[in-house]
């Protein structure tokens, strides 16, 4: 979501948390999904050319999507698992050329927004 000035060459990383894996498979609702994986540094990249100003007030939100997977441990049982860490995205503003950096917090499977179950692991 941008509600003020064009954001230009924004890019979205995260990191998967350990333990999960990264599945290959990718979309967006705007033609552009994740870019890339590092399978080295686990880091998922998304790498856009502009964010117009009003998406996702008078346009649709950009949404990425991509599939990742994890087989939790027997101490995990009942428990959150960390599912990507050090969301970040960063883009310049086109009217005031500031650099823009915005973190966002861990997500788990507890808080995931397509999750209708808590977000526990279940034995």
């Amino acid at each position: 979501v941008n509600p003020s000035n064009t954001l230009t060459q924004p890019k979205v990383t995260a990191i998967l948390a350990p333990g999960v894996t990264w599945e290959n498979k990718t979309r967006s609702n705007n033609g552009s999904g994740p870019s890339g994986y590092n399978s080295r540094t686990s880091t998922v990249t998304w790498d856009l050319v502009e964010i117009p100003a009003g998406t996702g007030i008078i346009s649709e939100p950009y949404e990425a999507y991509f599939q990742i997977s994890i087989t939790p441990s027997s101490n995990q049982v009942g428990s959150p698992v960390d599912l990507l860490r050090n969301i970040k995205l960063e883009a310049a503003d086109s009217f005031t050329q500031e650099k823009i950096i915005k973190t966002l917090p861990t997500l788990t499977t507890s808080n995931i927004s397509d999750s209708e179950e808590s977000g526990n692991i279940k034995d």
